[in-house]
């Protein structure tokens, strides 16, 4: 055995904190904890709209820059006063419903917006889930 040694991790690509343990003899007993070690984002995820105001039926541009890539991430049109299961039209980054086979970080995505006036969002979601990385401005249709 050695009393001392350099080891290289290859740290996780979600983003999170994350620590490493020591453990004594190939057992569960602790002897050690490292400082928390911080895996960010490379860039904080946005969501641009070409308009926020718009007329029933209008389709507009939403614009995802830097995403995580994955290839289920995916975009929803909510009312602004909805829950995030409470969506309206949604979307995968390639345009359509069928997700594609490689993800991408950014992409601009056609919506038609609803003939009944209202305020509306959009908000990006990570892979088919509902853990949502950002929201647009609010696009108001009078």
């Amino acid at each position: 055995g050695v009393t001392g040694a350099t080891i290289t991790f290859t740290l996780p690509t979600t983003p999170g904190t994350y620590n490493l343990r020591f453990f004594q003899n190939n057992t569960y007993t602790k002897l050690a904890t490292s400082a928390t070690v911080t895996v960010a984002v490379g860039s904080t995820p946005t969501l641009g709209v070409s308009t926020t105001t718009a007329t029933p039926g209008q389709t507009i541009q939403v614009t995802v820059a830097n995403g995580p890539g994955n290839p289920k991430d995916w975009v929803g049109m909510h009312t602004t006063a909805a829950t995030d299961v409470q969506l309206l039209d949604w979307k995968y980054l390639n345009g359509t419903r069928a997700a594609p086979v490689t993800g991408v970080t950014g992409a601009t995505i056609s919506f038609t917006m609803p003939a009944t006036p209202g305020t509306y969002n959009f908000r990006f979601f990570q892979n088919n889930g509902y853990t949502r990385l950002a929201t647009s401005a609010t696009v108001t249709v009078p």
